[in-house]
């Protein structure tokens, strides 16, 4: 992605993982995050361009993981999606077919909350009408597995 946009590439690795929650949390539009990124203004079709690769390159799916969720889906378990992803990057991933199987999906750009805030996992539960014991949470971070028990 920095290549595409003449950047050099460790800052801009420092700079989209450091804005990235606001990001998430929708708390930046695409273009306020994506020039904090580049540390300058980003043009229309810059961002328009760094969306959809930023989209495209969370479509990589770890093959075990979209394994079991076929398993899952098809023994009729109840699999909901929680993803810190901003608004745009929710829309692209809804897309997928591996994504779309999941019938209830949560980002948190829709919310305004990011894992591993204790809200959006109660959020998640609210919305899923679920008591928070009876859902299983899976996630590849540590920090974000921690989230829902973390003390209010």
């Amino acid at each position: 992605m920095a290549r595409a946009v003449g950047a050099e590439p460790e800052q801009f690795k420092r700079g989209y993982w450091e804005h990235r929650l606001e990001f998430d949390r929708a708390s930046l539009t695409p273009h306020a995050y994506w020039s904090a990124v580049l540390g300058r203004p980003a043009a229309q079709k810059e961002v328009a361009r760094l969306v959809a690769m930023d989209v495209a390159s969370w479509a990589y799916p770890n093959r075990g993981t979209v394994t079991l969720l076929g398993e899952l889906l098809e023994m009729g378990c109840d699999v909901a999606l929680l993803s810190n992803a901003p608004v745009c990057v929710g829309d692209g991933l809804d897309e997928l077919p591996w994504i779309a199987a999941i019938g209830h999906r949560f980002y948190s750009g829709r919310m305004g909350l990011v894992k591993p805030d204790r809200e959006i996992y109660e959020e998640l539960a609210r919305g899923l009408g679920a008591d928070p014991a009876e859902i299983v949470f899976i996630d590849d971070r540590q920090e974000n597995v921690e989230g829902p028990s973390a003390r209010a």
